[in-house]
């Protein structure tokens, strides 16, 4: 499945839509803004190496599209993509240093079960959001097997990690969550890990970071939150 097919290149109008199981008001997006949506998510799902991980995003792609409707009623700006060069919006794939991390490499020691502390409470900036659609762990044997996200205060369900229900012939494993978590401006989301076993993992989030396009002008890149 392609992005292509679940997002028409069509204009989007203002309205109000249901999202991470609340109503908010989306802004209008214009034709070309959508297209450049498409044609980027594209590009950035061709990248990846693991089809699950692409049809992950493709089946969510009208969601992420829409997260960048709301994020727009704050920052007003449109989206441009990689043409932006100042307020509009941008997306870019989540990465350590999204999460203020170094890198996805973690040592887990102690007796399990062991919860994990990943994700340290955080606010989403004013015109920031995130979108968490599943996990992926990169290692011979991962260690986690169920995350919990705490959003403003309030734990959500928890969702569980199969990761050994793999396919022998799928190198990185790759799990879809149940609903996908969506970190809208100004709301704070906390996330805590289960392991079942010590040692390496390095799990790590199949997701999106959305912002003005500002803060990527300058490497490292921006924190969320920060």
């Amino acid at each position: 499945m392609s992005v292509r097919a679940r997002v028409p290149i069509r204009a989007c109008i203002e309205e109000e839509i249901t999202i991470a199981g609340r109503k908010e008001k989306a802004s209008a997006l214009t034709v070309a803004e959508v297209e450049t949506f498409v044609n980027q998510l594209e590009a950035i799902v061709h990248q990846t190496q693991s089809p699950i991980v692409k049809d992950i995003i493709a089946r969510n792609a009208r969601l992420i599209l829409d997260v960048i409707r709301v994020v727009n009623v704050e920052t007003k700006q449109g989206f441009k993509g990689m043409a932006a060069r100042a307020g509009e919006l941008e997306i870019n794939y989540i990465r350590p240093r999204t999460l203020g991390k170094t890198t996805w490499l973690q040592t887990i020691a102690g007796t399990p079960p062991i919860t994990v502390a990943w994700l340290s409470e955080t606010t989403a900036l004013e015109g920031e959001a995130l979108v968490i659609l599943g996990w992926i762990d990169p290692i011979e044997v991962p260690k986690i097997d169920a995350v919990l996200y705490t959003k403003d205060g309030d734990p959500l369900p928890v969702q569980t990690l199969p990761f050994e229900a793999k396919d022998a012939a799928i190198k990185t494993p790759a799990v879809e969550q149940k609903i996908p978590v969506v970190i809208l401006p100004k709301h704070k989301i906390k996330i805590d890990l289960n392991a079942f076993a010590t040692g390496d993992d390095k799990i790590q989030p199949i997701g999106f970071h959305i912002r003005a396009s500002a803060d990527f002008m300058a490497l490292p890149g921006p924190v969320f939150g920060a």
